[in-house]
């Protein structure tokens, strides 16, 4: 079970760092809430995502299929892969070390996650999501922690255009994401001699804005 999550994470991560899959299909917004330590961040560098398939009811049949133009009113989930580089807004990562030089240097968070939700509606895709985190700067060592996302939802505002315009229909996309950040989060981990911060895992809230043009670029 775990060499098969280990596989399809690596695998949409593959998919999602094509360049081409970055123009398709990219961020305009990303917003990853303040942790209690460091943070806010904002992916300003790199944001993007990519479809890996999507599953279609056809008749009696289910089938899952390549999907990067998912304007079909078959498809019932989608899986996706995401990739986001974001540095912290604030320039103190820990409320009780404004003393120290370190502390006012930015942080940086690379996030890569895998996401399943199931198509309610033409407008509204809802599921969960399992990736790691990675926060590194100056000062201190890269620290990794596994991500749970027990809920991501897409809105898909003009999701309800069919016919010709069911393209220009899902262009626009909203995201919004409840994930768990696993392990012990420490200042001393950040190099602070002074901070006595320590989180126990974390929940963080993410928003994100994006345009697909996929739908106009692959061929049916």
């Amino acid at each position: 079970m775990k060499r098969g999550l280990v596989i399809a994470l690596v695998s949409a991560c593959a998919l999602v760092l094509q360049p081409a899959h970055a123009f398709a299909q990219s961020e305009i917004l990303d917003w990853l809430e303040s942790l209690s330590g460091p943070g806010p961040f904002h992916g300003y560098l790199m944001s993007a995502h990519s479809r890996v398939f999507c599953t279609v009811k056809d008749g009696d049949e289910t089938r899952a299929e390549w999907c990067f133009d998912d304007t079909s009113d078959k498809i019932r989930s989608v899986m996706t892969a995401e990739f986001a580089f974001a540095s912290s807004d604030s320039n103190v990562r820990f409320a009780d070390a404004t003393s120290e030089a370190q502390n006012l240097l930015p942080v940086h968070a690379t996030r890569i996650l895998v996401n399943y939700q199931y198509r309610f509606h033409p407008m509204l895709d809802l599921g969960v999501g399992l990736g790691a985190i990675v926060f590194s700067g100056d000062d201190f060592e890269n620290q990794t922690h596994p991500v749970l996302t027990p809920l991501t939802l897409t809105f898909t505002p003009l999701g309800f255009m069919t016919g010709e315009h069911a393209k220009w229909g899902r262009v626009l996309r909203i995201k919004y994401s409840e994930r768990f950040i696993l392990g012990d989060i420490r200042a001393a981990d950040f190099h602070s001699l002074v901070s006595k911060y320590v989180k126990n895992g974390e929940w963080n809230t993410g928003i994100s804005i994006s345009l697909d043009f996929w739908p106009f670029i692959v061929r049916k």
